[in-house]
């Protein structure tokens, strides 16, 4: 019994602790990519649907000008106006 222990311990390689330390690393590395393509896959998705609500609805709501992206008039004196004049009241 005591033979089979000391061969077990002469098999196991001596720099075990760098053994463990690189698979350690390895997993962690496997990790950060994971975590990397999923938030590159959620911000890739979360693109797309933000431009199917612009192609949709013509404006996100969020532009403190909305009219702008709705109508294509960037100055309120530029959208279509009833004429207001005295000549036109009598």
């Amino acid at each position: 019994m005591t033979e089979e222990r000391e061969t077990y311990f002469s098999i196991r390689p001596q720099n075990s602790s760098i053994v463990d330390r690189t698979l350690k690393l390895r997993n962690d590395q496997n990790a950060h990519e994971g975590c990397l393509f999923l938030s590159i896959s959620f911000l890739a998705v979360w693109f797309l649907i933000f431009q199917c609500t612009i192609l949709a609805f013509g404006h996100t709501g969020l532009h403190p000008h909305g009219n702008v992206i709705r109508t294509g008039y960037s100055l309120p004196s530029l959208a279509p106006q009833k004429s207001g004049t005295r000549e036109d009241k009598k």
